[in-house]
């Protein structure tokens, strides 16, 4: 097996200190401490924690994203992951945690995984919010970039 060292890869890029890291810690937490929103209890799919469980092995296990607020250990990313985990024995998942007054910090862009119901909503969001009411307004509204030449 030929490897090498990540570092070498990357340590051209740029980088710089982030406060945030310093609330950051990595935690075994009881699955049965972990809390969840109404929004995640109702876009829950089974579907996709049968997908999990059906490739599931140790190797591919990602932690959770877990916020401390009042408390409570809110997960807000990789329920599926965090009960796929329980399922397969873990009393306790691996979770990043951070800690934070609200979840606001969801409203930042980010690249994530959606299920179609998170879909549906966005695009009812966007067509709500933006007053579109048919097909042309929808393309107008729509601009797409090619940023492959800023990668």
């Amino acid at each position: 097996m030929k490897i090498v060292k990540h570092i070498d890869t990357v340590k051209h890029l740029p980088r710089s200190a982030n406060p945030i890291i310093e609330t950051l810690s990595l935690e075994w937490v009881a699955f049965e401490d972990l809390w969840v929103t109404p929004d995640q209890v109702a876009t829950f799919d089974i579907g996709h924690l049968n997908e999990i469980l059906e490739n599931y092995h140790p190797a591919l296990l990602r932690s959770s994203s877990v916020v401390l607020i009042d408390g409570h250990r809110v997960l807000w990313d990789g329920q599926h992951t965090a009960t796929a985990n329980w399922i397969m024995g873990m009393d306790k998942v691996p979770c990043l945690v951070t800690t934070t007054d609200t979840l606001d910090f969801k409203n930042i862009p980010s690249i994530e995984k959606f299920d179609s119901i998170q879909i549906a909503k966005l695009m009812m969001d966007l067509i709500e919010q933006n007053n579109i009411s048919s097909i042309a307004d929808l393309q107008n509204y729509i601009k797409t970039y090619d940023n492959y030449q800023n990668r």
